[in-house]
């Protein structure tokens, strides 16, 4: 794969809350949980998902919306994430991983365990203790090492470029990831259908228990000094593979959506894209650029041009063993005040 404009940065998958509505889909251990208010955009028009070669529909029901909440933002900075690390919740907001204070702020140690069976540890709250956590857990006898065989696609169709925030679960530089001249919210589309399709796999997720006194810094005193940022402390970590697809093409929607999951199913099913003409004109003819990362262990994100760039990745990328076992792609906070679940807001 030829893959150009390399930008190292974290990629989180956006997961939509609902307070009234609840819809499991089964990413491993994720739950997606669907808002609905009022507003002028749908959350996915469709969503799948792919077990061992078998496709299962796991699409649900929309109201119409406009404000879109998540539980997994998308961070586009090359600041590294780690468990027990307590971010300001603007800087989340915004795309970025601002720190609040210092190490010496937050407890010395945290308790961490791992999706697939290994035992718990003790560590430090650093990116330095959490990776040698993990090459010590992913290299004990009850790691496999087997592929990940679940994976999972949802698209849906935009009428502009800012709705590609959607996918990112913030406001980020949409520009800069998928060569747009020009404000997002100002540029008009390119072609005369547009689309986006977020996909990805989780291999394994890394989780820590809540502070024993409630509390990730080291006292009372300390946590009123930061309270006035609504700090917020990263309490999972997900590791894997995925990515952002968008799609133009002067086709109707429905003729491209099809033919996107035509291509989806070949991938993954056959190990191939084993396409008909159609499906294959459709696609050779459309612009499509990806943003992905993971699947070599590298940590950086690729950003490449055409479908045969994205078959290669998904062919070749799906990489996991105790050496190679993909990069943070999401992580979830809790809040240091109270240790509620953290959640993002994108207003379109």
């Amino acid at each position: 794969m030829k893959a150009t404009n390399l930008i190292t940065m974290i990629a989180l998958i956006p997961l939509c809350l609902s307070c009234t509505q609840r819809s499991y889909l089964a990413e491993d251990d994720i739950q997606v949980l669907n808002q609905q208010t009022v507003g002028s955009n749908l959350w996915y028009d469709e969503a799948y998902e792919l077990v061992n070669g078998i496709e299962h529909r796991i699409t649900n029901p929309n109201l119409l919306r406009s404000v879109y909440e998540f539980y997994y933002p998308v961070v586009v900075v090359e600041t590294p994430i780690f468990l027990g690390s307590v971010l300001e919740e603007k800087s989340i907001l915004n795309g970025l991983l601002k720190p609040v204070g210092s190490s010496l702020d937050c407890k010395d140690s945290i308790r961490i365990s791992f999706s697939f069976p290994a035992e718990t540890y003790v560590i430090k709250p650093t990116l330095a203790s959490l990776r040698e956590t993990i090459v010590k857990a992913t290299n004990g006898k009850n790691f496999s090492g087997k592929q990940s065989q679940r994976f999972m696609y949802r698209f849906k169709q935009i009428y502009s470029y800012k709705e590609l925030n959607i996918a990112f679960g913030a406001k980020v530089a949409i520009g800069s990831f998928f060569h747009i001249e020009g404000k997002s919210d100002e540029v008009a589309l390119s072609h005369n259908t547009a689309m986006y399709i977020d996909f990805g796999q989780t291999y394994f997720n890394v989780i820590m228990d809540f502070p024993e006194d409630g509390n990730i810094f080291k006292n009372e005193e300390v946590k009123r000094k930061f309270l006035g940022v609504n700090p917020v402390y990263i309490n999972l970590i997900n590791y894997g593979r995925k990515g952002i697809i968008l799609v133009e093409s002067d086709v109707d929607y429905s003729k491209l959506s099809l033919a996107v999951r035509a291509a989806f199913k070949a991938k993954v099913v056959d190990g191939e894209l084993n396409l008909d003409v159609q499906h294959k004109e459709i696609l050779s003819k459309a612009n499509i650029v990806i943003c992905i990362v993971g699947g070599f262990g590298d940590g950086q994100v690729a950003t490449v041009r055409g479908f045969d760039a994205f078959e290669d990745y998904i062919i070749n990328g799906g990489v996991y063993t105790n050496e190679v076992y993909g990069v943070p792609i999401s992580f979830s906070g809790a809040y240091a005040k109270d240790n509620d679940l953290f959640v993002s807001t994108v207003e379109l």
